[in-house]
């Protein structure tokens, strides 16, 4: 007391160093109060001046504590065995706080020798004590780390003394393992961590199994597969352990979060190992992976930890991949895909691959004393991970999963894993029985039943609208499928047009017509009834418009159609050419849809479509631009297509008369089909003049009504012209097929190559004159050139102005090749919609800016050997003629003909 204690008196000069084997020596009799009072006097001694104590010092305290703890194990005192285990944590706080200046190494070596009974926060001191001195630097340095994971991970019960442990151990393999990964693999993990599945702490199972996965995700020896062993055992542990109980085994979260743990390091593990050697590596893993998901089927788990899990592993399952030439590859986090040079889909490959490598083309057989190349080397580099096995967990999933997370992920990623033929069909992959599956998990009642975890107002159609992309997919897989597996994907295809689903059955349905044509031909009639009984809506409008589009162009499939079938397409179509519901998209290949089935159907059924279809566009297409006023007009123009055929037939009859070689008679009859299509197509000029009509009064109430009514303007005429294009159509086509552009002659081709052309709008018509001033022509007719140089500039800046009165002289072209013949121009003339016929007369004229009048264009021509005198200007003056020089001949020709568009064709008819 009087050296250290409350009542020190400074006259004494004294160390501790003196007193203390004093107190050594007495502590040899093993009291218990001289014990106690010992430690009270030491206690008080380092805290207060501990920071001062000297090196000898702190030896006479260690042996006084050395002591003290043999004693606590002979006395047994309770109060005895608290203070000396106070004292042991004071000098660590003065450790932690750099003041001790003793021994270390003999201190921590006191406290693990009852370190079973110091607190957690001792050993942890201790433990990084020790894993300081754990280094390549010191000799013995793996045996050393084999002990504290002998004492504090193996034989301790603590949870946070055995992580600390881990954490020395996953440090030490961090910074060593490329130097001494196999003596410490062989040394330390392998006897330690052996039995880690059967540990009883899940923390540490968990953290136990993250390391191994580290370490084996870097490891490329023999000792992987020692490895993967303790990881299987680790991921199979709560599995096995469950029990064979029948029903379904709900497991607690808790207990799977170390299977969960192992399951994901696996699949980092084969995402890694699928581009490394050895690539058998890559094959184990993945066979561990397949086999865990079969044990989750097989003993049906449907815990959260084991949904996620399956989750998991199909998500990378079904991003696996495959190349021409059968190279597995998997999409990185950046969604790059890149192919291995080891892993393979097929057997055959690597094989044929290895064996074109070790002789290349060209090279002869070694002679027969050399060894024989190593057999073993394709087994090494490549490896063989065939898809049939994760393909057949699929099914089970399609069959058995309950949780529809898992089951939604599978169905939407499945199409895209379909796109890669050669990862399915090159292993023994049922396609035939993945089709039955999926045709029964459409018409399955009861499928929502079987399903957990499920949104609100989840229901049966939510499972069709997943399935029905996946049956889209797999019809390019028709030739792998049976006869009657393809009906039964057609006929479950039909069953979801009912549904909600039924925009995806429609697409799915245009697949089968292209993949599918044998199947489709015998179900097509009925599917066709079928689909006119779909309202026509915004959403149904693009695939059902497409389907028939794309139908109409397999004539081989619908070659049996009768008129019921016929009728079903244009009600399908008509409905959605109603501008006022649907896009200007939709309404146009409405119009197209209608028009090809039209032309495409046989000729005895055209004219009993065309008054359905006259009054499906009267009802839709133009009934939103339609005055009630008005609307009796529109019916008596549009009905005049039905009279069609008689004036067809009466002009026929006229052409079979004595009087059909008169060209005259013949322009006469087309005059009178021309009043006929004046009649029965004039709708958009009608329409049109309603409509401004109508803009008028309404921008008489307000500004802004007019505005809106001139923005929509434009639209409405789109509209209008596209009903007006229809009717044509049917007025063209009702009762024959032709070509609405007559084909050119090989003389006419050869006068007209790399002659000039212009084009007029002339009413609703193009005129099309194009002359033969080509080079090659002039030199054959034997023209110079440089004779008149003026003729082209002049030809070229208005061509109208070249025509003249000429004589059609085919033959002296070959009995006179040396005369000298004028620059001559043959004018060709084409009219877009063929509806007049071109008569040529003195007062009459073409402007490419006035359309003239009807009277112009139809008025008899005055005898049929009328000359062509001439096409005049704008303003009806008369047409500048250039008179041919003296004993020039000028042979000119005026063809008009259809242009494929609007009109009908004009029969050809020379003028001389």
């Amino acid at each position: 007391m009087a050296l250290w204690g409350a009542h020190r008196l400074s006259a004494l000069k004294n160390t501790p160093t003196l007193v203390l084997p004093s107190f050594y020596q007495a502590m040899s009799c093993a009291n218990e109060v001289v014990s106690y009072e010992i430690v009270l006097s030491i206690t008080r001694l380092i805290k207060k001046y501990g920071k001062e104590l000297q090196v000898v010092t702190w030896d006479i305290l260690l042996n006084i504590i050395e002591r003290l703890l043999q004693q606590i194990q002979t006395i047994g005192s309770h109060e005895l065995k608290t203070i000396v285990h106070e004292l042991l944590t004071t000098v660590e706080e003065l450790y932690e706080q750099n003041g001790y200046h003793g021994s270390s190494e003999r201190f921590f070596s006191l406290i693990e020798k009852c370190s079973d009974k110091r607190p957690e926060s001792s050993v942890l001191t201790l433990i990084s004590y020790r894993a300081h001195s754990i280094q390549p630097a010191n000799d013995g340095w793996i045996q050393s780390l084999h002990r504290l994971m002998e004492k504090f991970f193996r034989n301790e019960s603590r949870s946070a003394i055995r992580v600390k442990v881990l954490d020395v151990l996953s440090f030490v393999l961090s910074t060593n393992r490329q130097l001494y990964e196999e003596e410490l693999i062989e040394g330390v993990v392998i006897p330690q961590l052996s039995q880690i599945a059967e540990d009883r702490d899940l923390h540490v199972r968990k953290l136990a199994a993250q390391l191994l996965v580290d370490l084996a995700e870097g490891c490329n020896t023999h000792h992987f597969n020692s490895l993967l062993d303790i990881i299987e055992k680790v991921a199979s542990r709560s599995l096995a352990c469950s029990g064979s109980a029948e029903g379904e085994r709900e497991l607690s979260a808790e207990s799977m979060e170390d299977v969960k743990t192992a399951i994901l390091g696996l699949l980092e593990i084969l995402q890694s190992k699928l581009y490394s050697l050895p690539a058998s590596h890559a094959s184990r893993v993945y066979e561990l992976l397949i086999g865990h998901l079969q044990l989750h089927y097989k003993n049906k788990y449907c815990s959260v930890i084991a949904s996620s899990i399956r989750l998991q592993v199909f998500d990378f399952l079904l991003l696996l991949r495959a190349d021409s030439l059968h190279r597995l590859g998997v999409p990185n986090k950046d969604g790059v895909l890149r192919f291995s040079a080891y892993s393979h889909c097929d057997m055959g490959e690597p094989e044929k691959r290895s064996a074109s490598e070790k002789k290349p083309a060209g090279t002869v057989s070694p002679p027969a004393g050399s060894p024989a190349p190593p057999t073993q080397a394709s087994s090494v580099r490549t490896a063989f991970l065939p898809y049939s096995p994760a393909f057949s967990v699929l099914l089970q999933c399609l069959k058995l999963e309950t949780d529809w997370k898992v089951l939604k992920l599978v169905l939407d990623k499945m199409p895209s894993t379909l796109q890669y033929k050669v990862l399915l069909l090159t292993s023994p992959c049922s396609i035939d029985q993945l089709c039955s599956t999926l045709c029964t998990m459409v018409t399955d009642r009861l499928i929502s039943e079987r399903l957990r975890k499920t949104p609100d107002g989840f229901s049966r159609t939510d499972v069709q609208l997943a399935v029905v992309p996946v049956l889209t997919a797999l019809t390019s897989y028709h030739n792998y499928l049976e006869q009657s597996r393809q009906r039964e994907l057609v006929q479950c295809l039909e069953t979801g047009l009912i549904y909600r689903c039924a925009k995806q059955c429609v697409v799915a349905l245009t697949m089968c017509t292209v993949e599918m044509p044998d199947i489709m031909i015998k179900l097509l009639p009925a599917l066709i009834v079928k689909l006119t009984h779909i309202s026509a809506t915004v959403t149904m409008a693009s695939p059902m418009l497409e389907f028939l589009s794309t139908l109409v162009r397999l004539p081989h499939l619908y070659a049996n159609f009768v008129a019921e079938q016929y009728v079903s397409v244009f009600a399908i179509s008509l409905p959605y050419t109603n501008p006022s519901k649907f896009n200007q998209y939709i309404v146009s290949l409405a119009h197209h849809a209608i028009a090809m089935w039209f032309i495409r159907c046989r000729l005895t059924f055209r004219k009993d479509f065309v008054q359905y279809i006259t009054k499906g566009l009267r009802s839709n297409a133009l009934l939103p631009f339609d005055d009630t006023h008005e609307q009796s007009s529109f019916r008596a123009r549009s009905t005049s297509l039905n009279e069609r055929p008689k004036s067809l037939r009466a002009a026929k009859v006229a052409k079979q008369g004595p009087s059909n070689n008169s060209p005259v008679k013949e322009l006469k009859d087309l005059s009178a089909m021309d009043a006929f299509r004046s009649r029965s197509i004039s709708v958009s000029e009608h329409a049109v003049r309603r409509m401004h009509t109508s803009i008028t009064t309404s921008s008489l109430g307000s500004a802004d009504e007019n505005a809106v009514a001139q923005a929509d303007d434009g639209l409405k005429t789109v509209h209008l012209e596209l009903t007006e294009t229809c009717l044509d159509m049917m007025a063209r086509y009702v009762f024959s097929n032709f070509s609405a552009l007559p084909k050119r002659s090989p003389i006419a081709e050869f006068l007209l190559a790399g002659g000039r052309s212009m084009t007029w709008l002339v009413g609703n018509k193009l005129v099309t004159i194009t002359t033969s001033g080509g080079a090659r022509t002039q030199a054959l007719l034997g023209l110079d050139m440089a004779e008149r140089p003026g003729a082209a500039e002049l030809t070229r800046s208005d061509p109208s102005l070249h025509t003249r009165q000429t004589k059609e002289a085919p033959a002296k072209l070959e009995s006179q090749p040396s005369q000298q013949i004028n620059r001559a121009t043959r004018i060709r003339v084409r009219s877009i919609s063929g509806g007049h016929a071109l008569c040529a007369g003195p007062a009459q004229s073409l402007s490419p800016l006035v359309s003239p009048s009807e009277s112009e264009f139809c008025g008899p021509l005055s005898s049929p050997g009328a000359p062509l005198d001439g096409l005049g200007s704008l303003r009806g003056e008369e047409p500048a003629l250039a008179a041919p020089t003296e004993g020039e001949v000028q042979p000119g020709r005026v063809r008009a003909h259809a242009h494929p568009g609007l009109g009908r064709d004009l029969h050809p008819q020379t003028f001389r």
